[in-house]
C-alpha cells in the first residue's frame, strides 16, 4: 500500500489550507526564440481536495472512501489514479498576472497533492496552427511585479488563492535554455519526490527524470522531454512528439482522440508491457503496428508479385499505422512521415505508367 497518497500536507499556508504555492519559475526561448514558459510547483492538500465537490472521482482504485490510498504496488498506477487527477474543470487554475495584476494566461491544475502546472506563451509570429495560446509580448520578462497565482471558484470553501513572485531564468537562445530548464525541472522533481515521501529514485535517478517523473513534467508542459532531452530517460524522449499539427503542442497537450485512447485499458496494458522493457506505451504500440503492417504487406504482395501489388501493400501498411495513431499507440509525426512516403511512391508509379 502506498502511504504517500495520504501524507499530511507539507508547508501549507496557515491562512489558506486549501493551497500551497511553493515555487514559480519563468523561462524564455524554450521551444522557439522569444517564447516564455512559467512553471508553478504547488500542493493541493488531499484532506481539502479529495471529495465529490472538487473531484470527479475522489475514491482511489481499490479503496472504499476518499483519503484512502490506492491498493497497488505500482507507483505509476497510483500517481495516475483518478483520485488524484480527476479535478473538476475550473476548480483550481494557474493564472499568470502582469505588472498591473491583470490575468494574461490560465491553465487548469492537473492533479491534487503535489504537482507542477505551467503557462506557455507563444513566440511572436509563431505559426497559429502550432501554437494558439497567449503571446509572449504580454510578458514583461524579468519583472519583479509579475506573479504566478492560484485561483478557484468563490463557491468553494476554503477558496484556493495564493500568489508568488516569479523567479526568472534568462537565456540567450533555445540551446542555452535546454540546460537551464532541465536543471530547474530536476530540482523540482527532487522536491516533489521528497514531499510525497516516495522511495528514492522514483522520480529522479542519476540526475535524470524517470518515466514516472515525466508524468509531472508533461502535465505542466507536454513537450518537456523534447526540449530538454538530456534530462529525461531515453524511454521518455524516444516517444515524446514535437509540435506538429495533431500532436502535443506547448499549450493544449494531446489531441482529444489520444487523450481518450490513453485512458483506455488497451493503452494502460501497453504501458505495463513497456515498463518491463524500459519503454513507453508509444514504442510498444509502434512495434506492434510495424509487425502487423509487415504481415499485411507480405500477405497482399505474395499472391500477385511485388511489382503489381506493392502500392496496395504499402497503402495497407499506412492504414495499419493510421489506426494505431487513432488508438494513441503511435505519435502522429511518424504517421505523417509514412503518408509522405506513400504519396511519393504513388506519384513515381503514376509517372512511370504515364511516361513509360
Amino acid at each position: 500500500m502506498l502511504t504517500f497518497l495520504v501524507t499530511h500536507p507539507v508547508g501549507a499556508s496557515p491562512t489558506n489550507p486549501a493551497v500551497s504555492v511553493l515555487e514559480a519559475q519563468g523561462f524564455q526561448n524554450v521551444y522557439q526564440q522569444g517564447d516564455v514558459l512559467i512553471l508553478l510547483r504547488y500542493q493541493l492538500p488531499i484532506a481539502d481536495w479529495q471529495n465529490t465537490s472538487r473531484m470527479q472521482q475522489p475514491i482511489c482504485s481499490g479503496a472504499t472512501s476518499p483519503g484512502t490510498p490506492a491498493i497497488t504496488t505500482d507507483v505509476r498506477e497510483a500517481i495516475q489514479d483518478q483520485c488524484l487527477t480527476s479535478l473538476i474543470r475550473g476548480m483550481a487554475t494557474m493564472v499568470t498576472k502582469d505588472d498591473t495584476g491583470t490575468p494574461i494566461a490560465g491553465s487548469d491544475f492537473p492533479r491534487i497533492s503535489f504537482g507542477l502546472v505551467g503557462n506557455y506563451f507563444c513566440a511572436p509570429g509563431a505559426d497559429p496552427l502550432v501554437c494558439t495560446g497567449p503571446n509572449a509580448t504580454s510578458v514583461n520578462f524579468g519583472s519583479a511585479l509579475m506573479q504566478a497565482c492560484v485561483d478557484g471558484p468563490t463557491t468553494v470553501t476554503p477558496r484556493p488563492e495564493g500568489c508568488l513572485s516569479i523567479h526568472w531564468n534568462a537565456s540567450a537562445d533555445v540551446a542555452s535554455t535546454a540546460n537551464i530548464l532541465g536543471q530547474a525541472v530536476v530540482s523540482m522533481m527532487n522536491k516533489i519526490e521528497a514531499a510525497m515521501n516516495l522511495q528514492h529514485n522514483t522520480l529522479i535517478a542519476n540526475k535524470v527524470i524517470t518515466t514516472t517523473g515525466a508524468i509531472f513534467a508533461q502535465e505542466a508542459f507536454p513537450a518537456m522531454p523534447r526540449v530538454t532531452p538530456s534530462y529525461f530517460s531515453v524511454a521518455t524522449t524516444s516517444i515524446s512528439p514535437g509540435f506538429l499539427p495533431g500532436t502535443p503542442n506547448p499549450l493544449t497537450g494531446l489531441p482529444a482522440q489520444q487523450l481518450i485512447a490513453q485512458n483506455s485499458p488497451t493503452f494502460q496494458s501497453l504501458q505495463k508491457v513497456g515498463a518491463q522493457f524500459g519503454a513507453g506505451a508509444g514504442l510498444i504500440g509502434f512495434a506492434i503496428a510495424f509487425v502487423v503492417g509487415l504481415l499485411v504487406f507480405i500477405g497482399v504482395t505474395a499472391r500477385s508479385g511485388i511489382s503489381n501489388s506493392a502500392p496496395i501493400g504499402i497503402g495497407a501498411v499506412f492504414l495499419v499505422f493510421l489506426m494505431a495513431g487513432v488508438l494513441g499507440w503511435v505519435p502522429y509525426a511518424i504517421i505523417y512521415s509514412i503518408a509522405v512516403l506513400v504519396m511519393t511512391l504513388g506519384m513515381f508509379r503514376i509517372m512511370r505508367e504515364m511516361f513509360g
